[in-house]
């Protein structure tokens, strides 16, 4: 396996069939991608903290205002839920079933759960 290439982009441009090729001239072991979705997420609120990470549709009566989190703002709230749930005494390896409707809050503590290592997802919609 070669160098890392830091100068590429975290995920590199592809414009379809044709732009293939390019794709593939780089190993992907040389792409310094993210090792987890944790570091996706924190990378991608380093790299751009303003741009929008997630739009969720409050309920059906507000479809056309969505909830906007940035990728700060979404990292910040990985953080937080994680927190809470080492306060609760959750460890790693101590699976925690998630049961909930879709909602704003769902992402940032699956994303949480998943970065301790507790994650186990039941989806009942």
């Amino acid at each position: 396996m070669g160098a890392l290439r830091t100068e590429l982009p975290l995920w590199p441009a592809f414009s379809g069939p044709a732009g293939l090729a390019e794709v593939e001239r780089v190993p992907l072991g040389e792409r310094g991608l993210p090792a987890s979705t944790y570091e996706l997420v924190t990378r991608a609120a380093e790299l751009w903290p303003d741009r929008p990470a997630v739009s969720v549709l409050p309920d059906a009566a507000r479809f056309h205002t969505p909830l906007v989190r940035s990728f700060a703002e979404l990292a910040q709230d990985v953080h937080r839920a994680a927190a809470v749930l080492a306060g609760l005494g959750v460890r790693r390896g101590e699976p925690v079933a998630v049961i909930s409707v879709n909602c704003a809050e769902m992402l940032p503590l699956l994303l949480a759960a998943e970065a301790v290592g507790i994650y186990a997802p039941i989806n009942p919609g």
